[in-house]
């Protein structure tokens, strides 16, 4: 990344945020702004503030954190979500990621780890914590999406029926671009409009529908 790349942390006067701040805040590739208060503040700080990655919680009452995430996915969706939190169930995890995040890291991980999810998350990549067991991940990527027979093929151009077939087999928004002759702002916004057209929220349910469409495993 050449510019600085801002970050939004909306926990605000914990010690946990705090030191988090500092740690991202003396990094050189990263600039963090101000923290919304709550939960309702989120939105209108992105909004206001245009943020490469949102930091947040989905510890909030009756779970709407994760209806947080999905409100403001819908209306930002190039916007990466990375979740820091205590909750380590399989249906926290399911729900974070089917909401729109980007990456789900714990609480209790090192200043290296928290580094890391920061950085891959930025750069388009999936970050879980390692010390979430395999089969959770494996659970996630297998899960199938309900909207499945609403979406159809023939919605999509040539072009991002190309792209969704790259992003589908693992490659990043950079290798897709590269591969294409496009630039990566291209790649994104052929994504957006994508997920728009299909109403879909992350890149699992762009793969579950690649799949479920015979996209992966053709030759032509």
């Amino acid at each position: 990344m050449n510019d600085k790349a801002t970050i939004l942390i909306t926990e605000e006067g914990t010690i946990f945020s705090t030191g988090l701040r500092v740690l991202l805040g003396n990094q050189p590739d990263l600039t963090v702004i101000n923290a919304a208060v709550n939960g309702g503040g989120m939105l209108s700080m992105v909004a206001a503030h245009s943020p490469d990655l949102l930091i947040t919680d989905i510890a909030m009452p009756n779970n709407r954190g994760i209806d947080r995430i999905v409100e403001i996915k819908t209306a930002f969706p190039l916007l990466r979500i990375l979740l820091v939190t205590q909750h380590n169930s399989e249906q926290s995890i399911r729900d974070a990621f089917q909401a729109g995040a980007s990456g789900y890291v714990m609480k209790d991980a090192s200043n290296d780890e928290l580094l890391t999810a920061v950085h891959s998350v930025l750069n388009g990549k999936v970050y879980l914590s390692p010390s979430l067991s395999d089969n959770i991940i494996n659970a996630f990527l297998l899960a199938p999406k309900p909207k499945e027979g609403k979406l159809h093929l023939d919605t999509l151009t040539k072009r991002e029926i190309e792209i969704l077939t790259l992003v589908a087999e693992g490659h990043t928004n950079r290798n897709v671009a590269n591969l294409l002759s496009l630039s990566i702002k291209t790649v994104e916004k052929h994504r957006s409009n994508m997920m728009k057209k299909l109403d879909l929220h992350n890149v699992s349910g762009l793969i579950s529908f690649a799949i479920g469409n015979g996209l992966l495993g053709n030759s032509d």
